[in-house]
């Protein structure tokens, strides 16, 4: 890689860079964008923060000091979304029905998606909290929770296993939408003394679970509680609990569950809590007679901020900062140089506009462009064509991935006709992906993602500048300027198409054995779980199901958000009937889908 150190100042504000009369797309200039990007002081560029605000204005200045012009006077497009939860004053345990004997605030906490709730009621220990008749293992079976507060273990009888058996039913979420569908009226989670490596340290609301609701109270409490309720009404302490049901060498776990003996009253406060993010909008008018027809340039510019359990990471347990210098300061960099190069560039009289875009909020799910598909500031009629950069600062073996070929039938050949630096293309029809080209992608607009691949320090720490390819960013950008260049200047606007699909796990890997074929609706904030997309040849569209549906039930386990869907999908099997239930306007429809494998 070569030292731009030497070539370049430090670059604090976009406005401070000279912009020459013809720029050319530099590597140096990738690097001076990355370089403000990827600085610490930028703390991670977490959605809704003053760190990603601090990078929506660099990118504003930018587009200023390029020559593009705002829409409506305005460069910045901003949304609301929930970005966590607020803990109120009245939350307590207590041991009498008045709320009086009360529990210490420092022996619980509140998790972020715990529901609003004033309860007094029976307590019931109900071992791991997991019910897998399949494997077989059911801390549930003979049990009553109906109306009744469980306590449940952290983790499984596997300990902290990552896969196996009992893998999949061990995160806390999971354990609280099955006490929900077992009738239970709150949920309490105490970590058992085998897996004590926090030190009986309490979860807080930005806790792993997401922030929706999950339906129940649900709460992390301290061992010792639980300690002094079990003695009181003599029976085995927590460690003999659960010895008794962990695994023996050659023998099977066996759930050991009972009635405490005891009431006790919960008082739930919480409130969503609301953020201020961004798109940064700059335009580039075209004219003649194709200059009401708009292509957009995007790239998102926020990142995971601190990484850690209130974030996507994929290195959870580390609190550092997550630059994320391919994911996406390489796309927003690529992004900046084609907008300081259009406007100064000799272009035909005849041609189409150009729209710059920096999307926020992609990292929590793809909200910044799925706000402007539904709030455009140009009628989407009038979008041509959308241009996608996420993560393409690790180009490898000279190998470049672009999706979206299937969305119109001119791509595959336009692209091999520009692409003059002998990239090696790997060409994939897909429409749809873990990016904000599937928003414009859902709204019938032909797309290009252009993407570098995954690798180890993906969502990690370890994402950071000096591990970036500039030569292959350079040759990346240039060889998106000359897809724009030849987009532009199309005689008719590339057709819209379906393109071929199928089920992808998403750049980290990670993903469900099953799929039903639908795509969420993340900007939907009410009950149930809205699609926004239905792949016409997977499950649900061959049932019949369509974008603007609802769902509200998955064989009897009613959905109030996606990761109840979640929770759902994971009790499906492939090729097995499973009635869904949803909303399409005021009516309420059955469908039966056999979901099919994510290898079929």
């Amino acid at each position: 890689m070569k030292k731009y150190m030497l070539l370049l100042p430090l670059i604090l504000a976009c406005n401070e860079i000279a912009i020459p009369e013809n720029p050319q797309i530099t590597e140096e200039d990738l690097y001076a964008h990355e370089l403000f990007l990827t600085d610490d002081e930028q703390q991670g560029r977490y959605a809704g923060t003053k760190f990603e605000k601090r990078t929506a204005d660099y990118v504003q200045k930018c587009f200023t000091s390029f020559g593009l012009e705002a829409l409506d006077g305005n460069y910045i497009q901003e949304f609301d979304f929930i970005s966590g939860v607020k803990i109120g004053e009245n939350n307590f345990i207590a041991n009498d029905e008045n709320g009086q004997d009360r529990i210490s605030n420092e022996s619980f906490s509140t998790l972020g998606f715990s529901e609003k709730a004033q309860i007094y009621t029976d307590v019931v220990f109900v071992g791991y909290g997991i019910s897998a008749p399949d494997i077989p293992y059911d801390d549930y079976e003979n049990l009553d929770v109906e109306g009744k507060i469980v306590v449940v273990l952290r983790y499984s009888p596997d300990s902290k296993k990552n896969d196996g058996d009992f893998a999949q039913y061990a995160p806390l979420r999971y354990k609280a939408v099955t006490a929900r569908e077992k009738g239970a009226a709150a949920i309490i989670y105490v970590t058992g003394p085998n897996e004590d490596s926090y030190n009986d340290k309490l979860r807080s609301a930005a806790s792993g679970g997401g922030k929706q609701s999950v339906g129940i109270p649900a709460i992390h409490m301290k061992r010792a509680v639980l300690e002094e309720w079990l003695a009181s009404a003599d029976h085995a302490n927590v460690q003999d609990l659960q010895t008794s049901i962990k695994a023996h060498p050659h023998a099977e776990p066996a759930p050991n569950s009972f009635a405490i003996g005891r009431k006790i009253s919960v008082s739930i406060d919480i409130e969503p809590e609301l953020s201020t993010s961004r798109n940064v909008i700059g335009v580039l008018p075209g004219a003649g007679s194709l200059k009401d027809e708009w292509v957009v340039v995007g790239a998102h510019m926020d990142h995971l901020g601190w990484g850690g359990e209130g974030s996507t990471s994929m290195a959870p347990d580390i609190h550092d900062i997550h630059n994320g210098a391919d994911d996406n300061g390489s796309g927003t960099s690529a992004m900046l140089e084609l907008a300081a190069y259009f406007p100064k560039q000799p272009l035909d009289d005849n041609r189409r506009s150009l729209m710059f875009m920096a999307f926020g909020a992609e990292e929590v799910g793809l909200l910044g462009s799925a706000n402007y598909v539904e709030n455009p500031l140009i009628p989407l009629e009038q979008t041509a064509a959308m241009l996608n950069m996420d993560m393409v600062g690790r180009l490898n073996d000279n190998t470049l991935i672009v999706s979206g070929t299937g969305s119109a039938a001119i791509w595959e050949d336009l692209l091999n006709e520009v692409n003059t630096d002998s990239l090696s293309l790997t060409l994939d029809a897909e429409g749809f992906g873990s990016s904000d080209h599937q928003s414009f992608y859902l709204k019938n607009i032909p797309v290009l993602f252009f993407f570098t691949g995954a690798h180890e320090d993906y969502h990690r720490p370890s994402d950071d500048i000096d591990k970036l390819n500039f030569p292959g960013l350079k040759k990346i950008t240039d060889l998106a300027e000359r897809t724009l260049k030849k987009i532009i200047y199309l005689e008719e606007r590339p057709e819209f198409l379906k393109g071929e699909t199928r089920e992808k796990s998403g750049r980290s890997g990670r993903g469900y054995s099953v799929t039903f074929g639908v795509v969420p609706d993340f900007v939907y904030t009410g009950d149930g779980f809205k699609i926004s997309g239905v792949r016409e040849k997977a499950p649900a569209g061959k049932a019949g199901m369509e974008a603007g549906d609802i769902i509200i039930n998955i064989n009897d386990i009613d959905i109030l958000n996606i990761q109840d869907y979640m929770y759902a999908l994971q009790n499906c099997t492939a090729g097995v009937d499973a009635t869904v239930v949803i909303m399409r306007g005021e009516e309420k429809i059955t469908l039966i889908i056999a979901p099919q494998g994510k290898e079929d």
